[in-house]
């Protein structure tokens, strides 16, 4: 019913390819031994977490993931806007609560 949920490495590699590599910070040392790559800092990566959790929800949850799945259809869905005021503001602020820390 739901596509399956994508882990953080599938989420870089989709993102980055398979060329990157993890750093404290980069440098010309890093650069020369791995020509090409994006090196992911400490900082990238903090930012990656927080794009793969409002894509995704929490690292490789399944039940997470479906629940996130359905609020996202029931938005999408045209009877949304036929629900009470308080049915929708409470389906919107469960999405938005399920998608940002």
């Amino acid at each position: 019913m739901f596509d399956t949920q994508m882990i953080f490495g599938d989420f870089v590699k989709k993102r980055y390819g398979s060329t990157w590599v993890y750093a404290s910070r980069s440098s010309p040392q890093i650069e020369r031994k791995y020509p090409g790559a994006v090196v992911i800092t400490p900082k990238l990566q903090r930012r990656l977490a927080r794009d793969y959790r409002s894509v995704w929800g929490r690292e490789y949850d399944p039940a997470f993931w479906q629940m996130l799945c359905a609020l996202r259809a029931i938005v999408q869905d045209d009877a949304f806007h036929s629900l009470t005021e308080t049915a929708r503001a409470t389906v919107t602020a469960a999405l938005e609560s399920a998608t940002t820390l």
